[in-house]
């Protein structure tokens, strides 16, 4: 199952690939690779239902990269099929209230800390006793991209059952007003990573983070974050594509 949470506790940064070609078979070579984390974007990738965000959790199956699905909302419904159908993490993006989150974490774990209904069909053929252990190892992870949901940072950071913040530095940028969007050199940006940080640890919990690639996913990791994005499939087939072909070519 879920080993992640202590791993984190114990100081470790964990390193995730984000997927979103909704292809099967690029999840399935990513899960080869040996990333702590894997996890599939239903809300700006190519995977959006049910049947295609299986096919690459079947995929990820026999590697040990543990499955996440960024989800596209709150809605309950999607949350709780993206979890019986395997996923061990969610994201959940453009939150705005700590109403919101708490509505998102009442979707992702059993009573008493939720209200998710039983149907684990596909999650309990790995485990026999899912339902028992599933509240342990479920992470919730709540985006901070948003002026309102950093304006609102606290409430949110002290929610029961919320795993962690994650930050969309593109999206948390433009709603703050910078021009300068998703500056990784920039000190008031980096002050309000800082800020987030800080808010996830004196809940206790995690802190994580979007990066372009794994250079600024090192120097995130120095400011503080633990959990940190610092791939991206397309983008990785594309820059492997463009380097291959600048060393072929001879003018």
């Amino acid at each position: 199952m879920n080993n992640i949470s202590e791993k984190i506790k114990s100081g470790a940064v964990l390193s995730n690939a984000w997927m979103t070609s909704g292809s099967a078979w690029s999840a399935e070579l990513v899960s080869k690779v040996g990333f702590d984390v894997m996890t599939i974007d239903a809300q700006h990738g190519l995977a959006t239902d049910l049947s295609a965000i299986l096919s690459m959790l079947q995929a990820m199956q026999s590697g040990k990269s543990v499955p996440f699905v960024r989800i596209p909302s709150t809605d309950a419904a999607f949350a709780m099929r993206m979890l019986d159908a395997g996923a061990l993490g969610l994201i959940c993006p453009l939150i705005k209230t700590a109403a919101e989150v708490k509505e998102f974490v009442s979707a992702s774990y059993y009573p008493p800390l939720g209200e998710r209904s039983l149907g684990p069909f596909r999650a309990s053929l790995y485990q026999e006793n899912y339902f028992t252990s599933a509240n342990e190892n479920i992470a919730t992870l709540a985006m901070i991209e948003t002026k309102e949901s950093f304006d609102n940072l606290s409430e949110i950071a002290s929610i029961e059952g919320l795993t962690g913040l994650y930050v969309g530095p593109w999206d948390l940028s433009i709603s703050l007003g910078f021009s300068n969007v998703a500056d990784f050199e920039d000190p008031k940006q980096l002050s309000i990573f800082e800020k987030i940080i800080n808010e996830a640890e004196k809940n206790g919990k995690w802190a994580g983070i979007q990066c372009p690639n794994p250079e600024i996913g090192l120097k995130m990791s120095k400011l503080g974050f633990k959990f940190i994005t610092i791939y991206e499939d397309t983008v990785g087939i594309k820059l492997s594509a463009k380097a291959d072909l600048k060393t072929f070519k001879l003018d």
